[in-house]
């Protein structure tokens, strides 16, 4: 909270003191509803956890300051790269090369579009650089594809060249579900598309 609410306030109220005209902000995808197909910024809002919370706590923030600032939030979906520790994908990579068993949920696996980080830096590029526009606005910014937590671990596999292990207590009793992105607002509006998918970014 002291980080994504009360320090978004603290930048918010020094970029009005100092006559900036915008404010970029990087939320998070879990402000959503889970859903078993790509979700857009006009679906609906359910965070979960008490960090979906406060994102959209500051959503809500920036929401309120719109009359005074342009203020951009960017939804980021499962972002990944070089030198990230204790993330999904990191942790992914990690059990796959250690020929540790991951356990898939028998209740229905999790669906995601992750984005590679050079994406996310193009994408905030893309706002700094487009004329302002005052108001609050809001975009997706993910991956291009929608793949389940299997599906991200046998793309791993590939990169060592071994299969994944997979814990499975039962068949799977629905279609995965979570949070994939569409991006087709960011790129009607801004021309930003993800230029990694998750192969390559790996």
């Amino acid at each position: 909270f002291a980080i994504n609410v009360a320090g978004l306030k603290t930048v918010i109220d020094a970029a009005l003191s100092r006559g900036l005209r915008r404010v970029v902000y990087l939320s998070s995808a879990n402000v959503y509803a889970r859903s078993t197909e790509s979700i857009s910024e006009s679906d609906p809002i359910a965070p979960e956890s008490y960090y979906a919370h406060t994102k959209r706590m500051a959503e809500l923030l920036l929401e309120a300051y719109g009359s005074a600032v342009e203020c951009c939030v960017l939804r980021v979906f499962t972002v990944y790269g070089g030198g990230q520790r204790g993330m999904l994908v990191a942790r992914l990579l990690g059990s796959v090369e250690r020929g540790e068993p991951l356990r898939l949920d028998p209740a229905g696996d999790l669906l995601l579009s992750p984005v590679y980080v050079d994406d996310v830096c193009t994408a905030v590029r893309r706002i700094l650089d487009s004329p302002p526009k005052p108001g609050w606005r809001v975009f997706n910014v993910g991956g291009p594809e929608m793949l389940s937590i299997e599906g991200l671990a046998t793309v791993v596999g590939t990169l060592f060249g071994r299969s994944p292990v997979f814990e499975k207590a039962s068949p799977a009793t629905a279609l995965p579900v979570g949070w994939a992105a569409s991006t087709e607002k960011m790129r009607l509006e801004l021309g930003w598309a993800p230029q990694e998918n998750f192969p390559s970014g790996l």
